[in-house]
């Protein structure tokens, strides 16, 4: 699915908020398989009603938009992408307590959405195996080079698929961290906007933990620090940023902003 990323309102944000949204191996909970598979059977049943609540979204009609990702979340409690919509909604008309209620309620349930996606795969799997098996017990069976011929390379194929299927189920780990870099990120944002700093600081530096890539998550850690007044340490955790490799993502007017307060050069940074 894809996420939209979530915005900040107000002109001084403007000037010093981003604007946009190594892996570690973490132990995640176990569900039996059955319940995850009416889990993915209901949330297969919400995908033509969760995509016209997105592009009704994406035309601004909001009031139509809440109606159809909340009957993606009575279908399917646990609908992360549904309630992450309801949560940007919920921003965009300033109503931060109920977005933060509501990305809270995606955030915890990202373990059971990859549990129930790396059920996905494994059924998948399943379905390579008989075919293999299939194509194995015929080969077995017949005499006739040419059946033997196409049977290889329907069985070449399978493994092909298989092999596809593998990758894209690396990637989609990947994806997962991501996502919880976002939504720790979409966290922050909201607590930023209720002036719960220390809360806000928490979530930045979660995003910052799940991906070390969240060039974003720097940025509003240092506007943070900024607009506390430890400019020091904004300018180090801008430095932090270039560190990790992310220097294009740095916030430059919020560089200027804290360089200025240093009393340090700050020629040709804007440019």
């Amino acid at each position: 699915m894809g996420i939209i990323k979530a915005l900040l309102p107000g002109a001084f944000l403007g000037l010093i908020l981003a604007f946009f949204p190594a892996l570690k191996v973490t132990a995640e909970p176990t569900y039996p398989d059955k319940e995850l598979a009416a889990a993915l059977a209901k949330f297969q049943s919400t995908f033509s009603s969760f995509e016209k609540g997105r592009k009704l979204f994406i035309q601004g009609d909001m009031a139509g938009a809440v109606r159809c990702f909340q009957s993606c979340t009575r279908s399917l409690p646990r609908h992360i992408y549904a309630h992450y919509y309801l949560a940007n909604i919920l921003y965009l008309q300033q109503d931060y307590s109920e977005a933060l209620g509501a990305i809270e309620k995606a955030a915890d349930s990202i373990d059971f959405m990859t549990a129930m996606d790396a059920f996905a795969q494994r059924e998948k799997t399943k379905e390579f195996s008989k075919k293999r098996k299939s194509i194995e017990d015929y080969y077995d069976s017949t005499s006739s080079c040419r059946e033997r011929r196409e049977l290889e390379q329907m069985h070449s194929q399978v493994e092909d698929e298989q092999d596809k299927a593998e990758r894209r189920t690396a990637l989609e780990r990947l994806r997962w961290r991501k996502l919880r870099s976002h939504y720790a990120y979409f966290r922050g944002n909201i607590l930023f906007q209720l002036k719960e700093y220390d809360r806000a600081d928490e979530q930045y530096r979660k995003a910052i933990r799940e991906d070390s890539q969240n060039g974003y998550a720097y940025n509003n850690i240092a506007a943070i620090r900024y607009l506390t007044r430890r400019f020091e340490e904004a300018e180090q955790l801008l430095r932090e940023a270039e560190e990790a490799g992310v220097e294009d993502l740095i916030n430059l007017k919020l560089k200027k902003l804290v360089l200025e307060a240093l009393g340090r050069p700050t020629a040709g940074i804007l440019e």
